[in-house]
């Protein structure tokens, strides 16, 4: 396995961590129902690099903002300041946020659903 693969497998397991589904933003299952999450990892390409990637937050909107703020509060909550560190094949990933600007909702959503675009940033850390 190489480590993109590893990684994503690495950040599959945590953005599916939340009560809701997760997946590559090219993988999305028919049919998939919502609330669920897609992230679309950059890979750095060496040790010690760091790469910003973003995922979104995909809930129905007749529920209004509560579920996706809930949620997205719950993912805050799991990445402590300074980041998180997930062991994966091969070594590990630093996994972190900006604290202050990392959520934003996006506009222009299709008719029936919200979506808040969630920013993160990725090291690869030296085995």
């Amino acid at each position: 396995m190489g480590p993109s693969e590893s990684i994503n497998r690495a950040l599959n397991t945590f953005f599916n961590g939340f009560g809701i589904p997760g997946y590559l933003e090219d993988n999305i299952p028919p049919g998939a129902e919502l609330p669920y999450l897609t992230y679309k990892p950059t890979i750095p390409g060496g040790w010690s690099e760091a790469t910003s990637f973003h995922a979104r937050l995909w809930c129905p909107s007749k529920g209004g903002r509560a579920p996706i703020l809930q949620t997205e509060d719950m993912i805050s909550a799991a990445i402590p300041r300074g980041g998180l560190k997930i062991e994966c094949e091969g070594g590990a990933i630093l996994l972190d946020k900006d604290d202050k600007d990392w959520a934003q909702p996006l506009n222009n959503t299709p008719e029936g659903y919200l979506c808040e675009y969630l920013i993160f940033e990725l090291t690869r850390l030296i085995p």
